[in-house]
């Protein structure tokens, strides 16, 4: 779902691609789950395209960067030319691929030449719970969410280097980022903001739908998930990321798209985990699949 697909083709088609932008959508047998598509000639030449409308259009992301941080690879490229050119962006991946530091550099490109602000959100779920935990933990608003944040406090700091900590304290005083519960979202409006929910597999269909209808003009909102790692209790086709992204409405809309990332920079243990993780998710589908076939 949301994958790469490649196209094997002749080196014309992608000397047409390149020369004229675009390709004829109708002159290929593309994977209906795809958004983006790798076009490899027989001479070794390639070219990327996002199927937009009737037409594949070509991706061209050589010298685009975000506070400082360049695509690593194809799908990473994907995901760059996704955050520019829409509105609604799903970046579905294993831990490590990159989805939340990519999202933020993106983020903290927006703030800082366009003045737009940041909010970060994600479910509040302890790892294999149920339910939301916010309430069980101690203090105000802003402690009760400190464990929540520092996946993304992380990556922030890492971006921003030296001058994190003076910009993390003046961002936070001017309003210009926010950290907002799941719980506290209902009655919010979102605009002039890039949105991020991370974590959005632990989301039920109504909860994600409720952030996404958030936000406004002049605004980003970007879902990052892995459907492996599901703290809710719900099994992937229950959750509303899966609800999302194998919606007609959103391979139907002409400012949403995603793409799945596949490169891993965390280290050999994260490739393990990720591997181990997708054997289960595997496994569980053709459990699913064959209790559909003998009960109907």
């Amino acid at each position: 779902m949301l994958e790469l697909q490649t196209i094997e083709c002749s080196k014309k088609t992608v000397d047409e691609l390149h020369r004229t932008g675009s390709l004829n959508i109708e002159d290929y047998v593309l994977d209906p789950d795809s958004n983006y598509f790798l076009f490899k000639g027989e001479d070794g030449s390639s070219g990327i395209a996002c199927a937009n409308g009737d037409s594949l259009t070509r991706v061209n992301v050589k010298g685009v960067q975000f506070s400082s941080m360049k695509p690593r690879d194809i799908t990473q490229s994907c995901f760059f030319h996704a955050l520019k050119n829409f509105e609604l962006v799903v970046g579905l991946g294993a831990a490590g691929t990159g989805k939340t530091s990519l999202s933020l550099a993106y983020a903290l490109h927006q703030l800082f030449r366009k003045d737009m602000n940041i909010v970060l959100c994600k479910p509040t779920i302890f790892v294999g719970q149920k339910s939301n935990a916010i309430g069980a933990i101690p203090g105000d608003h802003r402690e009760k969410l400190a464990g929540y944040i520092d996946s993304y406090l992380v990556s922030i700091r890492k971006i921003l280097g030296d001058s994190a900590e003076h910009h993390l304290y003046q961002m936070e005083e001017e309003g210009k980022l926010q950290f907002q519960p799941l719980e506290l979202i209902r009655g919010m409006h979102f605009e002039n903001t890039v949105l991020i929910v991370d974590e959005a597999q632990n989301c039920s269909p109504h909860e994600l739908m409720s952030i996404i209808s958030r936000v406004g003009e002049n605004s980003t909102c970007i879902v990052l998930g892995d459907p492996s790692q599901i703290d809710s209790g719900s099994r992937w086709k229950e959750t509303g990321l899966f609800a999302l992204v194998c919606s007609d409405s959103f391979f139907d809309s002409e400012f949403a798209i995603g793409v799945k990332l596949t490169g891993q920079y965390r280290g050999p243990m994260a490739t393990l985990a990720a591997n181990v993780l997708k054997e289960l998710q595997e496994l569980e589908d053709r459990s699913i699949d064959s209790d559909t076939l003998d009960y109907g």
